[in-house]
């Protein structure tokens, strides 16, 4: 055992600095470091600049932009993004770069108005419930998509730097439902009519090193029948690089 921890301390210093007159000098550029500095499997190519942000979460608040007068959305409204990109750069400096991947996202809006569903009519309207006598409770709408992103991005030449991305996605939704309580029953309803299939938009990030603040806008409505509530939504939030 004493054989083998004599063993890891010289390979250690001698990857990380040297000894010199019976005292330890570390190289700093040379010592391990555990950051997001880590390129992949194989070491990259020297003129290639260093990739950065390739693991994203955004945790974002959600609310419907259009056809919503005297409906009310609350703070239950929450949503992620978990995006999982390849970054290419453009330059040694990495100070500008392209990304692109995939992106899964959630989006949950809570909201006191009522989507009535019925055999007869073939659209998706939402009312306002002020002047009715309405038992339900906890009512959120809940979409989740699989989305193509597609940014450039700008950053200084250190990890620690500032950075603002400009992104645009396009993608599929995999389910939407909306759930809601009647007090201790609890109901899901899938049939909204005309829901869209695909949807579109854009995206903004803006911060530091690893947080960013994060706000994006789907121009591509929730529902797509001529008769629908024209609603699109507007997602508001922060972002964390994790690798």
């Amino acid at each position: 055992m004493r054989h083998l921890l004599l063993l890891i301390l010289a390979v250690y210093f001698s990857s990380c600095g040297s000894i010199r007159n019976r005292t330890l000098v570390v190289d700093e550029e040379t010592k391990p470091k555990i950051e997001s500095t880590f390129q992949g499997l194989y070491a990259r190519d020297t003129d290639e600049g260093p990739k950065r942000d390739r693991f994203i979460l955004d945790i974002h608040y959600n609310d419907w932009i259009g056809d919503r007068e005297d409906v009310n959305t609350g703070w239950n409204s929450i949503g992620f993004n978990g995006n999982a990109l390849f970054d290419f750069p453009f330059n040694k400096a990495s100070t500008i770069s392209l990304a692109t991947g995939l992106r899964f996202g959630r989006t949950a809006i809570q909201h006191d108005g009522l989507f009535f569903i019925s055999d007869s009519i073939n659209s998706s309207i939402l009312f306002p419930t002020t002047n009715l006598n309405y038992p339900r409770t906890k009512q959120r709408f809940i979409q989740s998509h699989l989305e193509v992103p597609l940014e450039i991005r700008f950053r200084g030449k250190s990890l620690k730097s500032y950075r603002f991305t400009l992104g645009a996605s396009f993608g599929l939704k995999l389910q939407s439902y909306e759930k809601w309580r009647e007090n201790d029953k609890k109901y899901r309803e899938y049939n909204h009519p005309n829901t869209s299939f695909w949807r579109a938009g854009v995206y903004t990030r803006i911060g530091y090193h690893r947080w960013n603040v994060f706000a994006s806008y789907y121009f591509t409505p929730l529902f797509n029948g001529n008769a629908d509530s024209k609603l699109n939504t507007l997602q508001l939030g922060i972002s964390l690089s994790i690798f």
